[in-house]
């Protein structure tokens, strides 16, 4: 009863119940917080000292009742006194060092960051230990905007623990967020190491910095030194190599692995770096239109001989299947990637759940060769052979699209019903997106025959298929047909890629503008608006307009599901966050 005046704001009545049970300890410390809150509510500022000093003498060793008090006074406008029992409680965790973080982390939860670190402080005096505290220091140099004290901790505390680097340098990522204190950070590191050059930890900290920053280069150029230093056989530039493919940083990815490969020849390390510098500069060249035919028999002879080399093995199979893909994809021999592909399947040797990739792959193989039974059949063999995994739904979630494209939408919305209850996140949320614009595009459509629909997802196969003016040119003709129909902003959002892909961003732009000014309530509004602040980043390098248009999207768009990228996007291009 007491507790629901409490939370009702009605103080008098939940003091009077509550003191019925401060004549024992156990009853008097379940009311306590709420009892003392009730009094400084009522201004019974003498009841409420005299209170706190009883559960004090109750429990002598309970930090918090003497820190509570403190707080009193301070809250009372008693300083003085406030200053007095802050003392006793440093003077407490002298005498009693066990106690040092958990008075410390009591009172920087109450917000008092210089009696905690004066806590620590004392704690680290008595430990003899410089590192003592370091992290949590830190932290509270954090809360102050001391970059340079905090740093100093941080560097401190690896410098003891240099078995345990790697745990700390993830530590490190929730207090060097900003810019600013990256630089800092920089500035420390080099000038310790031109202090100290036989302290190969800060080699391995400016390296983790560059990183952070995603500037791969620098981290390029630091690592290939450090490898070198430490005799580690590439094995440090094969790390900072995937973290920068990772990051589509293609180009200097293709330095990192052409380094390793011309100087680590007999290592390890060999031949996934000359596997990877191949698949950097595919990335650059699948990403550059239009598609240079010569650029791309350059990496499949690349490829030819890396497999030659090397021999078929598990280590070359990925690249008999990256080779097959641009085969079918990009070089327009079709035949030769469906053979490449079943050679891989038909090999005794390989593993199960790569032989079913390149099933999916070999089924959309034949979906570019117009040959849409053999494709189910395919996908359909990855259903059965990876039920309930994710390869499985992934290979029904190809069988939906195929019914999609070829015009079967009942048949493709059963197959995406089901999928949506997929424990792989990205194929439900697939499934359910496709299921709903098939839901909303034939329920609306006078059309039973659902012409419009039909053309669409055909535009769809065609973009598939990499034939871009043929599903621009179905699209236009789309859009002239049928005015005022629900696919419009559809049409609209789908030429936007379309143009983006081609990298024709002022033609991807205008049709987004058209979306945000004419279908902004509608289900694409989120969608126009998000890519829109995209091309300006990624594509046209615009980063103030692009921090203008996120910001929008923020106010405009709350409960987008893009909203999180957004956030993001805004404060590292704001300086915010590196992470």
């Amino acid at each position: 009863m007491a507790e629901e005046y409490f939370q009702a704001g009605e103080y008098a009545k939940a003091k009077a119940i509550y003191e019925n049970f401060t004549e024992k300890y156990d009853d008097a410390k379940k009311i306590y917080a709420n009892y003392i809150e009730c009094l400084v509510k009522l201004k019974e500022n003498e009841k409420a000292e005299k209170f706190l000093k009883k559960c004090i003498k109750w429990d002598e060793q309970n930090i918090e009742y003497k820190v509570d008090l403190a707080d009193f006074y301070i809250k009372t406008g008693k300083n003085n006194d406030a200053k007095r029992q802050f003392d006793r409680v440093l003077a407490f965790s002298r005498d009693f060092p066990e106690q040092t973080s958990i008075t410390a982390k009591y009172l920087i939860k109450l917000g008092y960051m210089a009696q905690a670190k004066a806590v620590y402080m004392q704690g680290r005096k008595l430990t003899r230990n410089d590192a003592e505290f370091s992290l949590e220091m830190a932290e509270i140099y954090k809360y102050e905007k001391n970059t340079e004290d905090m740093l100093r901790e941080l560097i401190r505390v690896l410098l003891m623990n240099q078995n345990d680097k790697e745990f700390l340098k993830s530590k490190f990522q929730d207090f060097i967020t900003t810019e600013d204190e990256f630089k800092k950070f920089e500035a420390e590191i080099i000038a310790r190491l031109q202090d100290d050059p036989t302290q190969y930890l800060y080699n391995d900290l400016l390296i983790w910095t560059y990183v952070q920053q995603k500037l791969f280069y620098k981290a390029f150029i630091q690592t290939r030194a450090y490898d070198k230093l430490m005799k580690l056989n590439g094995n440090k530039l094969m790390e900072v190599g995937r973290i920068t493919m990772e990051n589509k940083d293609y180009e200097t990815a293709i330095e990192i692995f052409g380094y390793i490969t011309a100087n680590y020849q007999s290592s390890q390390n060999y031949v996934l770096a000359r596997k990877l510098k191949i698949q950097a500069r595919e990335e650059i060249v699948k990403s550059t239109f239009p598609i240079s035919q010569t650029q791309i028999r350059s990496l499949i002879a690349d490829y030819q001989l890396f497999i030659a080399e090397q021999g078929r093995s598990r280590e070359t199979l990925d690249a008999i299947r990256n080779m097959a893909l641009l085969y079918g994809f990009y070089a327009d021999s079709k035949d030769t990637a469906t053979m490449l592909l079943e050679s891989i399947v038909k090999t005794p040797w390989v593993e199960p759940i790569f032989s079913a990739k390149c099933k999916i792959d070999l089924g959309d193989i034949y979906l570019l060769k117009n040959e849409p039974w053999e494709a189910t059949l395919i996908y359909s063999q990855v259903e059965k052979s990876q039920k309930d995994q994710p390869l499985g739904h992934e290979a029904k979630l190809r069988n939906a699209k195929l019914d999609y494209y070829t015009g079967q939408f009942e048949f493709a919305k059963e197959h995406l019903d089901v999928l949506k209850l997929a424990t792989h996140r990205e194929i439900a949320n697939d499934a359910m997106d496709l299921s709903l614009f098939i839901q909303d595009n034939t329920t609306s459509d006078q059309d039973s025959n659902h012409t419009a629909l039909k053309t669409y997802a055909e535009a769809e196969l065609l973009l598939f298929q990499n034939k871009y003016s043929a599903a621009m040119l179905a699209l236009d003709t789309l859009l002239k047909k049928n005015k005022g129909h629900s696919l419009e902003d559809d049409i609209y959002f789908l030429q936007a890629k379309i143009f983006k892909k081609t990298l024709r961003f002022e033609e991807a732009l205008q049709k987004l503008e058209i979306i945000e000014k004419n279908y902004k309530s509608d289900i694409l509004g989120d969608d126009a608006a998000f890519l829109t602040a995209q091309i300006y980043e990624e594509n046209l390098g615009d980063k103030q307009k692009a921090m203008e248009l996120y910001n929008k999207f923020l106010l405009d768009f709350p409960s987008s599901i893009y909203t999180a990228e957004a956030r993001k996007r805004y404060r590292v291009l704001r300086g915010d966050t590196l992470n």
